[in-house]
């Protein structure tokens, strides 16, 4: 009985600790329409591409030297209305092939929460061989809010042959808890708690 009560007690918080997810897209189909292209993204020598794989290939390369590009891809993501001030955006990334004198940025612009970067994602261990998991969370978005804007950039150096192809799967968006709804899950740990305890005796 002390082990069911143990365990009970371990699956309420537990449970608790973890963000809802209220949007999620693996691209196991062809979602690249979600993006528009954005800045130099609508150049010629830019791409998005769905992958038979099952994940979106960004694709841009400056083909001249002198001025630097920024291709931008922009998804505006319908969720429920949310509940909660804090938004935690996931995503996969991969190279395919070298990204040669380009940084690698995602932002976002919600109300309340305004701008917010996450600059230089390339220090996060991006690499041609692996999936590297990339986590934002975005605090202060209004609640009520039924929209996540998400920006994927390649900013290309100003020489020809800057840039390259970043390969992107595995969207998901979660809702943080807020302290309060952490006492609330506590409160009612408690009182399963003393009730499973008064049953057992």
């Amino acid at each position: 009985m002390k082990n069911l009560l143990l365990i009970t007690m371990l699956s309420i918080f537990g449970s608790s600790m973890y963000a809802v997810s209220i949007y999620s897209e693996d691209f196991s189909t062809d979602a690249s329409s979600m993006f528009t292209p954005v800045a130099n993204a609508g150049d010629a020598e830019a791409s998005l591409t769905h992958n038979a794989g099952g994940f979106l290939e960004l694709s841009g390369v400056n083909p001249s030297d002198g001025v630097g590009k920024a291709y931008i891809w922009l998804a505006n993501v319908g969720v429920p209305a949310l509940s909660a001030e804090d938004v935690t955006i996931s995503f996969d990334l991969k190279y395919d092939g070298p990204m040669v004198g380009a940084g690698v940025h995602f932002l976002t612009d919600n109300p309340g929460s305004g701008f917010t970067p996450l600059f230089d994602m390339q220090t996060l261990g991006i690499n041609e061989s692996t999936w590297t998991t990339v986590e934002h969370t975005i605090s202060g978005i209004n609640p009520g809010h039924t929209n996540i804007q998400m920006q994927f950039q390649l900013a290309a150096g100003a020489f020809a042959g800057a840039g390259g192809t970043l390969l992107l799967d595995n969207i998901n968006v979660s809702q943080v808890p807020e302290p309060s709804t952490y006492a609330l899950i506590a409160g009612f740990a408690v009182f399963a708690f003393v009730a499973i305890r008064r049953k057992i005796k």
